[in-house]
């Protein structure tokens, strides 16, 4: 049943892969279309994104590839590897690396998480300076009775 699970998941990502082949070609044409100055040309702010997210899906599909379907091929063909547990390691790691890139390649969205992580830091670390609310135990005043 483990073998099927790991089959099923791996053909999936290969899948994945040949048909991101095609993508890569409609994008490198349009870049092309662009390079000739053609009346449909994009801008060239709009080129550097479309090259930049197709960087990024390369790189996320190459981390899927390398840390899904060869850890699950190497153990389909060779279930008695003595490499499990590095393999398994290799696919768990798979989704944080995938969270690595997307911070590492979106400006914006390293910046939200850096805004977040500032904002739960100064929440945790700041105390209220407010006495009247505080459990801090405040010396005792004297004062003086006068008594006529």
């Amino acid at each position: 049943m483990n073998e099927i699970v790991r089959a099923t998941r791996a053909s999936s990502t290969l899948i994945g892969v040949l048909l991101y082949i095609p993508i890569t070609i409609k994008i490198r044409l349009v870049v092309r279309a662009t390079d000739q100055a053609s009346e449909h040309s994009i801008s060239p702010g709009q080129l550097k994104q479309l090259i930049r997210y197709n960087v990024i899906v390369c790189l996320i599909i190459l981390n899927e590839f390398i840390l899904i379907v060869v850890p699950d091929f190497v153990i389909i063909v060779w279930p008695n590897t003595p490499l499990k547990n590095i393999l398994f390691s290799l696919t768990l790691t798979k989704s944080l690396i995938t969270v690595l890139i997307m911070l590492i390649a979106q400006e914006e969205l390293r910046f939200q998480c850096y805004t977040v992580i500032i904002y739960l830091f100064n929440r945790i670390t700041r105390t209220s300076v407010n006495t009247s609310q505080s459990n801090v135990v405040m010396p005792f005043k004297r004062t003086q009775n006068h008594t006529a």
